[in-house]
């Protein structure tokens, strides 16, 4: 699916058709996050760093469901703590939820609390596009490090 209104932390376009030949990893989730998105992260890094050389074919996004307080710099910022390679991703609120509707996503915003923060419950799947660019594998919060470079593996082949 296209990737409309969405930027890298670049400022530059995504486009998943440039990245054809390659696995591509989504993520949606946002720096916030306290429990889910660290840890898929962490899973996501420690997986493609089990495939030595065959995890440069490897690009991993994460989309910021909470695009009113991670500004552009910081969703880049933020997945660059996981991995150096990963690539943060913005777009305003409607680009987002367009886009996250696509791949059968949804967040919504809990109700802030005395000093303005909220959590965002959001589907913390992680899509796997593979190297023909079609969607193929969506992986339950909970997937090991061993199941998914066991699936980047196949994928990759």
């Amino acid at each position: 699916p296209p990737m409309d209104g969405l930027v890298y932390s670049t400022g530059e376009a995504v486009d998943i058709g440039a990245l054809q030949g390659d696995v591509v990893l989504i993520y949606f989730g946002y720096t916030f996050c306290p429990d889910l998105c660290p840890t898929m992260l962490a899973t996501v890094d420690k997986a493609v760093g089990s495939l030595d050389e065959r995890g440069s074919q490897v690009t991993t996004m994460m989309v910021t469901v909470d695009p009113a307080r991670d500004t552009m710099e910081a969703v880049g910022d933020y997945v660059r703590i996981f991995n150096d390679d990963f690539r943060g991703v913005w777009g305003d609120e409607d680009s987002v939820r367009s886009v996250a509707t696509l791949y059968g996503v949804t967040f919504e915003y809990d109700q802030p609390d005395e000093s303005g923060q909220y959590l965002v419950a959001h589907s913390a799947s992680l899509i796997a596009i593979d190297t023909e660019g079609a969607l193929r594998v969506l992986y339950p919060v909970g997937v090991t490090v061993e199941e998914l470079a066991a699936d980047l593996g196949e994928l990759l082949r």
